[in-house]
């Protein structure tokens, strides 16, 4: 089987440019937020669509504590095993149930 280098690298460039397209990820937030509407113990912030373009995106801030900052975690009385059990849950049904890849999870999401 023969596959053309220029041809992927062509497919390459148009995906790249795909997912580096804000309005696609105002939609991935807007689909994960219905999907866990009520299911989960997640806010996901409000995407602003009338000033929200291609290289733009404008959310609601949302202040809390990174998953990776244990200490004020267990200050505030959160379990932490039990957040990462959550997490992972959601993570696992947005994958399997809601056919959504989060490619990007990292404490600041």
């Amino acid at each position: 089987m023969y596959i053309s280098i220029s041809s992927i690298m062509k497919e390459f460039g148009v995906r790249v440019f795909e997912e580096m397209d804000y309005r696609r990820e105002m939609s991935n937030a807007r689909k994960i937020a219905k999907n866990i509407q009520g299911r989960e113990k997640i806010i996901i912030p409000t995407v602003y669509e009338e000033i929200t373009s291609s290289r733009v995106l404008v959310m609601d801030y949302i202040p809390g504590i990174k998953i990776t900052n244990r200490k004020e975690l267990l200050e505030k009385g959160i379990d932490v095993k039990k957040l990462a059990m959550d997490l992972d849950t959601a993570f696992i049904r947005m994958l399997l149930r809601d056919d959504i890849f989060h490619a990007d999870p990292h404490p600041g999401n």
